[in-house]
């Protein structure tokens, strides 16, 4: 190399990166992506500025900021709605910028994937970030997002550190928001560490007070990264009334106050808890003064939690335990939670309070209003839980409705399974709200666990975010677990793609994902996956018992398939490579699947003992060697929902 060749190469890698107009969101944003260049090229050097404006007389420099900041002092005119980003640079010098501050930090990750960084799943091990010098520095590509509304919902057992991962991920795969349900998370932390469904672990006990100091943390870090924040949710028919609400714990019916009761829907003639427990236990909302507690307590939250973004406010988490009592029965349910929705709304005004209300479509909700509409539609959002909806129909198919909607009668509904009826009540709410909207779905909370492969899974939920538009929902919130990762991380990758551009291509998706995760014998990972996930007839299916049935299309090619996929794992296993903690996952999965295969395989035959037995020694694996894969699979909720789908078939369980 000569000295003017020497000489250039200096000059090329020095680079500056200017922050301008800072924020705190925009300030972790340029951290971020110092912290990645210099691990992708540790020679590199970076100097760090802050300025008012874009200054074109620095050169060798990267500006970051928000488009009113960026945009208004350079020749770029590209318009944007409210989620986008915009990066322009050539040669090292130009901009990454976005619509709103976490879109600057979306437009820094999206900078870094275009020079060759990913990450297959959250946390540390999830990051595959290449070494190479920068010697060119070349990006430029301008997006906007397909929907508003693009986040995660706690749900399962999780211990700081994963919601923390959760957290972390979410703008790194393009989406803004997280919800934190019950006003304290007590149920999925307790579930985690006092280690339920878990006897190999040493169980603890954090105290209420102990996870609102978790949740405080974890709200520093939603709003560190710009994440709209959602909160509560479950909680309303109780915590107000000095009544725990925060798990679906029960109590004792002769333990609740005299003073409460009282406020209890009356239901065959009695005022009581439904099955004992507190949050799944409807109110009198024709009471004024129920109302009223709820009104307080929900007006009181927003005053102590400025954090919060969109408040949810949901009734009971059950159906068919309306109050029977003469004014209740004078209107629908829906009737009555728009009447106390109407009058939380006016509290919040009058207190100068512009936090979003949540509202939601689920169970007996799903039959609209008759008579209350909404007096400020802006402060609502509505949010469409199809808790009970088959996954083997896909919301593009099933958006025309034969048929007559079942007519609403209290405490006697079906909650529906089929999903074009399921729409037909979505569109009945939508004639009489036209506002913000979204789904809130359960494709990463249960049925993934027995699609073996995920990619059934992983193309079930790319086409339903990608068809978002088509039933007027603006996005999704997924109510998951937030370790759904166990083989991989394709279906959750899939889900926040379409999310934020429908428009993409599932294959050339896949592929790249499997590429990046796991290096260049990824593509044939992928293969198998496909191809187990082909084999198998459970994802999607009824819930009819799996004995006697066919469960599996040829376990003979099942078994040729596992045997090339276990070639295929060892031998990245055993190379030292940066993809090493993806295969070792995969190799746990094998071991795992195969237990299962054989539950499935004694099942058809009919031979319940050996089911069972295969079943149980699936679980207790999972168990065994929750240390190695807590990072990917909840192992609370796999082991709960295979039990509680075949309790009814085999004795043990």
């Amino acid at each position: 190399m000569n000295i003017t060749e020497k000489k250039n190469e200096m000059v090329f890698r020095k680079l500056k990166i200017c922050l301008v107009e800072e924020t705190p969101v925009t300030l972790f944003a340029s951290k971020e992506l110092i912290k990645y260049l210099k691990e992708i090229d540790d020679s590199l050097s970076i100097d760090f500025m802050k300025s008012k404006r874009v200054n074109k007389a620095f050169k060798n420099t990267i500006f970051i900021g928000v488009f009113d900041d960026i945009l208004s002092n350079t020749a770029e005119t590209f318009v944007t709605e409210e989620d986008a980003v915009s990066v322009e640079v050539i040669d090292g010098e130009g901009y990454i910028s976005g619509s709103n501050e976490q879109s600057v930090l979306i437009a820094v990750y999206k900078f870094l994937k275009k020079i060759g960084c990913f990450w297959s799943y959250p946390g540390k091990c999830g990051e595959r970030i290449p070494r190479k010098t920068l010697r060119e520095i070349n990006v430029s590509f301008h997006e906007k997002a397909s929907y508003q509304h693009r986040g995660v919902c706690i749900e399962g057992a999780d211990n700081y550190e994963n919601v923390y991962d959760m957290i972390d991920y979410l703008p790194k795969v393009g989406m803004n928001e997280y919800f934190i349900q019950f006003s304290t998370p007590t149920v999925f932390f307790d579930r985690w560490y006092s280690h339920i469904n878990n006897e190999m672990f040493q169980k603890e006990k954090l105290c209420r007070e102990e996870i609102s100091c978790l949740t405080e943390s974890l709200e520093d870090e939603i709003k560190k990264r710009g994440l709209r924040y959602h909160k509560v949710g479950h909680g309303w028919t109780c915590e107000p009334f000095g009544i725990d609400g925060t798990s679906w714990n029960t109590m004792n019916d002769s333990d609740v106050p005299s003073n409460v009761r009282k406020y209890f829907a009356k239901v065959n003639g009695k005022r009581s808890l439904y099955y004992g427990i507190p949050i799944n236990t409807n109110l009198c909302y024709s009471n004024v003064a129920a109302r009223n507690k709820i009104i307080k307590s929900a007006v009181d939250f927003c005053k102590r939690n400025r954090k919060v973004d969109y408040l949810h406010i949901w009734l009971a988490d059950a159906a068919n335990n309306h109050c029977e009592c003469k004014k209740c029965a004078e209107k629908r349910p829906s009737d009555w939670y728009l009447t106390l929705l109407n009058e939380i709304d006016d509290k919040l005004t009058k207190s100068g309070i512009k936090t979003k209300i949540v509202f939601l479509l689920y169970m007996d909700l799903l039959w609209e209003p008759l008579k209350e509409k909404f007096n400020n539609p802006d402060r609502f959002v509505l949010m469409f839980a199809p808790i009970t909806r088959n996954y083997g129909q896909n919301y593009s198919d099933c958006i025309s409705f034969d048929g007559d909607i079942p007519q609403y009668n209290r405490n006697q509904i079906q909650p529906p399974s089929s999903l074009a009826l399921n729409l037909e009540h979505l569109r009945r709410w939508q004639a009489c709200f036209d506002g913000d909207s979204f789904d809130f779905d359960y494709h990463l909370m249960w049925e993934h666990i027995v699609d073996l492969g995920y990619e059934k899974c992983a193309a079930h939920l790319f086409r339903d975010m990608q068809d978002l538009h088509k039933i007027g929902l603006n996005g999704m919130i997924s109510c998951q677990v937030q370790r759904c990762f166990f083989p991989d991380g394709l279906p959750f990758y899939m889900m926040a793609s379409a999310l934020w551009d429908r428009n993409s291509d599932y294959e050339v998706l896949a592929d790249e994902y499997f590429l990046l995760t796991y290096g260049k014998d990824g593509k044939e990972a992928r293969e198998c996956l496909s191809k187990i996930s082909r084999l198998f007839n459970f994802y999607g299916a009824d819930k009819s018992n799996v004995l006697n049935g066919k469960n599996c299309e040829n376990y003979d090619e099942l078994k040729k398939t596992m045997d090339v996929f276990k070639r295929i794992i060892h031998r990245n296993v055993a190379i030292e490579s940066s993809y090493a903690d993806g295969w070792k996952i995969l190799l746990k999965y094998t071991e795992y699947s195969e237990k299962i295969f054989m539950f499935f395989y004694w099942a058809e035959k009919g031979n319940a003992q050996r089911a069972e037995e295969s079943l149980e020694n699936a679980l207790d694996f999972l168990c065994v060697n929750e240390n190695e894969i807590q990072k990917h699979c909840d192992v609370f909720n796999t082991v709960r929902y295979w039990k509680s789908r075949f309790k009814n078939e085999f004795s043990v369980f």
